[in-house]
């Protein structure tokens, strides 16, 4: 018989819902061959299921268990029931005199004698539909054929190149914040990282910032970067304007536009006569440099956007209609997908729209920590609309490669906040990451006026029109991936492992339709409820977990099982299998395992053996290699080179998770193994114990139809050291579009990894046989697969830089700096960074280098700048280097650095330049506490030490930074 007490709401901690299914602590694996036997969720279920302590207390709302008469019935009878979360039981030599209760909510009192146990988590299941596919065909959106007869289109899905799905990998890059001389290197550092397509703005004011005085020299050559590109195996889309942002001056318009627009009497950003004529003028002129470069005509444009965030659909076509005219060829028009269009827009409209979102905003006003907590929620924000029209893929252009800081607002991000929050982006539909910025970089200086703060190119308080954010004068770092001079920070590894993913399974991974689970977490503010989706077709897929958000403290999620239903075969499986049981998921972790999923690339399956290729027996696909499941994140799978049947699989390990690889054995054999050989349920057998190695393989795998496959599993740490050399934009080199070559860097000295730019016309060369290194240390050592000597193995091969000189830094303080400045606030509303009168009053230091190689083409050199105070400027004489907003960066990671060698075509030095000196002078500003309580927002655990007048200034260290370089011949 069952009582029900009086029916009651539990308290919000005992239900806190996490993921699932959890149980038993003992991770204990059976020997091999052991079957194994599970029923349900109480197989697996025990006392520590009920991680929430209640003893002493007694809850309402349960229903009582009669025939249960001990703590282990008790325990036992809410196992039972999938939906029981709250245990308690009364011996009947206690005060309490109430036997057993089990159920899912109540109200707890205190009452002594009871034994109890709550807070088990609700089960938590994705059930993939039986059909996952809804593709619809849309209408070209330019000339979509390149000479080659490379075919570019779109359809509902995705991105398409030859008809194949396209997951684009791309990156932000502004040529004109770059010097020339650089944009080789950096465009190689870009592609090194794994972006294979770019996005780049054209700002009008960096071409004629004197009405009629076009100019495309040095750093404005647009012509050579995009050429350069190119040759890098990058294609493009084009951001023309006529307004950009991109914390441009006036978002890229000239001045003397403003004062036309005031004079005449017409809209900016409008589709009327005047505007449109001045518009054509620089449309013009800048076609006239970039024709013959558009994919019809072989070249790297791709893609082409007119002007930025407008609902105004009428005057986008308006500007595409006038750009065909002129002759823009390229292969779509498209546009930022935000905000919505107003009402009326034509469903077929042939402008494709591209997605963003970002970890923080640095253009808000707010005191507070302005963090989008929402992009690290799988499904999609709040603020989320969908996709405009309905029927077009979700893309990206600016997923936030990194973040700005103002003077009135500095977010400090952490490395992770990046990577984990793309992930999602990927979980939740996108099907085209498109990062801003990924290549930070420094303004070209104005041709007209001096490097005084309201003279800069770049957006400030002082400018005549536009956001008016206060950004620094000449520094554009975003704090991203490849900073201002190019420096490699920790997320341009860790997002490296997750583009390597999409370029190989991309073609796969795009046509999976995103689920979400039965439970998730009721907002950002939720961090019990553990966060995780999936993207699958009807049979499998890839699991995505996220257990970071900026600024908030994740706990971890023991006891967690992922339940995966299928309806189309009405089966179901859990992840991790029944022989590992329950993990924790780590504090602050992210990462992606795969599920019933076939591991060799479908290109490459399609080559490998085309009698075998699609060989199936009772509806299951027995071709290539199909992982059931694995508890380890997949990053790529490469040809091992001779043998078309014969591939090479890279995992790595899910640091503090318990690392399980489960097979069909009806499908492929494990030939042998570093680990354990586990029978599992059903007709699977598991893999455990295999020991972290990224020189030898953990196992070997061979197919039913033939296909044999080594499984390497790097330890954790070394998913973010794999680099794919020799990767090309599919769009202009299909073949060089999909992995040949891993190189591994055991050491994380390692910055940069890349094959040197190869014509793309040379299709008898073979990029990927030389690889150029940058290292922080003077010798690395690299590990390449396949390797012809060992299949199992990785071939060593041990890098000794070439010796360089040594720089030599000093500095010594001119002059203190004076009484601080009284901050006033601008027209924006927003605190008003400091004048070059403000900067008079800074302290002065002068800083001297010598033994400077800036012709070496063995070693870069950067100065790094540990300080504390307001601002600092970087200047030679009037020339003004650099500047920087003290946010709290290091020096190294987000601080800030000087590329002298970067910058060494735009620097003064004495003697020769192979053993040069130079001067340069720091100024630095004191940073007062009582901005920080008013009107400048810095993140709290970023406050200096202020003294006894409430200010902080202090020089604490200046280094020079040595990034050495070789080229290897693997």
């Amino acid at each position: 018989s069952v009582l029900l007490r009086q029916p009651t709401t539990l308290s919000a901690a005992l239900v806190a819902v996490a993921i699932l299914v959890a149980a038993s602590n003992a991770h204990g694996i059976p020997s091999a061959f052991t079957p194994i036997e599970v029923t349900g969720t109480a197989a697996s279920c025990s006392a520590a299921s009920f991680p929430t302590n209640l003893t002493g207390q007694e809850c309402w709302g349960l229903q009582e268990c009669t025939s249960c008469q001990s703590v282990a019935d008790c325990v036992a009878a809410c196992c039972a029931q999938e939906t029981c979360q709250i245990w308690q039981y009364c011996p009947t030599n206690a005060s309490c005199n109430g036997g057993c209760w089990i159920g899912q909510s109540g109200t707890c009192r205190p009452i002594a004698g009871w034994i109890s146990g709550g807070g088990r988590q609700l089960p938590s299941e994705v059930t993939i539909p039986a059909n996952t596919s809804k593709i619809i065909s849309l209408p070209p959106f330019g000339p979509g054929t390149s000479p080659n007869n490379v075919t570019y289109s779109v359809d509902s899905g995705a991105v398409l190149v030859n008809n194949v799905p396209w997951y684009k990998v791309a990156g932000e890059v502004h040529y004109a914040r770059i010097p020339e001389a650089e944009w080789g290197e950096q465009l190689a550092r870009i592609k090194a990282g794994g972006i294979t397509h770019i996005s780049v703005y054209a700002f009008w004011i960096h071409h004629e910032e004197v009405e009629g005085n076009f100019v495309f020299t040095g750093r404005r050559n647009v012509s050579q970067f995009l050429q350069l590109a190119q040759q890098a195996g990058l294609s493009v889309l084009l951001r023309i304007g006529p307004w950009d942002h991109g914390e441009c001056r006036n978002g890229g318009h000239p001045d003397w536009l403003l004062e036309a627009s005031k004079t005449q009497h017409f809209a900016l950003r409008s589709n009327n006569t005047q505007y449109m004529t001045y518009t054509r003028k620089f449309y013009t002129a800048l076609h006239n440099q970039i024709k013959g470069l558009y994919y019809v005509n072989g070249g790297p444009i791709l893609e082409i956007q007119v002007d930025n965030e407008t609902p105004d659909w009428s005057y986008l076509l308006a500007l595409r209609s006038m750009a065909l005219d002129i002759g823009m060829m390229p292969a779509a028009y498209v546009k930022t997908g935000w905000p919505q269009m107003n009402n009326g827009f034509p469903d077929d409209i042939p402008l494709l729209p591209y997605y963003g979102g970002y970890p923080d905003t640095f253009w808000s006003n707010s005191m507070q920590p302005a963090v989008e907590y929402d992009q690290w929620l799988f499904g999609q924000p709040a603020s989320y609309n969908g996709v405009e029209p309905s029927d077009y893929p979700f893309l990206g252009v600016e997923v936030g490669g990194g973040m700005a800081a103002a003077y009135n607002h500095r977010p400090c991000l952490n490395s992770s906040d990046m990577p984990s929050m793309h992930m999602v982006f990927c979980a939740n539909g996108m099907n085209g990451l498109g990062f801003y910025m990924y290549h930070g970089g420094n303004n070209p200086h104005s041709v007209v006026h001096n490097d005084a703060p309201n003279n800069t190119l770049q957006e400030s308080s002082f400018q005549p029109a536009g956001a008016q954010n206060p950004m620094p004068s000449e520094s554009y770092d975003f704090f991203a991936a490849l900073g201002e001079f190019g420096q490699p920070r920790q997320h341009y590894h860790q997002m490296r492992q997750l583009h390597s993913f999409l370029h190989t399974y991309g073609a796969t991974f795009a046509r999976m339709l995103g689920i979400s689970p039965n439970v998730v977490p009721a907002g950002s503010s939720d961090t019990t409820t553990v966060r995780w989706r999936v993207r699958a077709t009807t049979t499998g897929g890839i699991l995505f977990v996220n257990n970071h958000q900026r600024l908030t403290t994740m706990p971890a999620k023991p006891s967690t099982v992922f339940h995966v239903k299928f309806a189309a075969s009405n089966t179901s499986m859990t992840v991790p299998s029944a022989v590992t049981g329950p993990i924790t998921v780590p504090a602050n972790a992210w990462f992606h395992w795969p599920f019933q999923f076939q591991l060799v690339p479908a290109a490459l399956l399609d080559n490998s053996n085309k009698e075998q290729a699609t060989f199936k027996k009772n509806d299951r696909d027995m071709s290539g290699i199909v992982i059931v499941s694995a508890t380890a994140q997949l990053i790529t799978t490469v040809p091992t080179g001779n043998n078309s049947n014969a591939f090479l699989c890279i995992f790595s390990k899910t640091e503090g998770v318990p690392s399980e690889f489960v097979f069909d054995q009806r499908d492929v054999t494990v030939v042998s193994t570093t680990g354990k050989v586990v029978q599992g349920e059903r007709d699977t057998v598991v893999v455990v114990n295999v020991s972290p190695s990224y020189m030898v393989a953990g196992m070997l795998l061979k197919g039913v139809d033939g296909t044999t496959m080594s499984i390497f599993l790097l330890p954790g740490a070394l998913g973010s050291q794999v680099w794919l050399p020799g990767l090309a934009s599919a769009a202009l080199d299909p073949a060089r579009a999909l992995p040949q070559t891993v190189v591994i860097t055991p050491n994380s000295n390692v910055d940069v990894l890349y094959a040197p730019p190869t014509p793309l016309s040379d299709s008898t060369s073979k990029s990927n046989d030389a690889v150029v290194v940058w290292s922080r240390d003077a010798t690395a050592s690299l590990i390449t697969f396949p390797c012809t000597l060992n299949l199992t193995t990785g071939c060593e091969h041990q890098v000794a830089f070439p010796s360089v000189q040594a720089p030599k830094v000093s500095w010594k303080l001119l002059s203190p700096a004076g009484p601080p400045r009284t901050i006033p606030v601008a027209p924006s509303g927003k605190a008003q960074e400091p004048t070059a009168e403000d900067w008079l009053g800074a302290a002065v230091y002068q800083v001297d280098i010598s033994n400077l190689c800036l012709t070496c083409d063995s070693a870069e050199f950067l100065l790094a700048v540990n300080y504390t105070g307001d601002g600092a400027r970087v200047m030679q004489g009037d020339h003004l280097v650099t500047d920087n907003w003290f946010t709290g960066y290091n020096a190294t990671d987000g601080g800030l650095e000087v590329g002298l060698t970067y910058m060494r075509d735009e620097l003064q030095f004495t003697k020769p330049a192979t053993n040069a000196t130079l001067t340069m002078t720091l100024l630095i500003l004191p940073l007062q506490e009582a901005a920080l309580q008013n009107n400048v927002f810095i993140q709290a655990a970023q406050w200096p030490a202020f003294d006894s007048q409430g200010l902080a200034l202090e020089l604490t260290s200046i280094d020079i930074v040595t990034r050495y370089r070789a080229q290897v011949q693997l």
